[in-house]
């Protein structure tokens, strides 16, 4: 999402975040689980998506 329109902005701000790009795992609740900020390469990429499956608890 683009966090300088629509609802990209008003996710921006209940989550406070703070520059981009930035990644956020949220549980079905909206709970924040997970974040992380910056660029990143793929291999670090799929491994912020598997941690973030263990903060589920998947």
């Amino acid at each position: 999402m683009d966090g300088e329109k629509g609802d990209g902005e008003v996710l921006a701000q209940k989550y406070q975040i703070p520059g981009y790009p930035t990644l956020i795992i949220l549980d079905n609740n909206e709970n924040f689980l997970y974040t992380t900020a910056g660029f990143m390469p793929p291999k670090d990429f799929l491994e912020f998506g598997k941690e973030g499956l263990k903060q589920l608890g998947k």
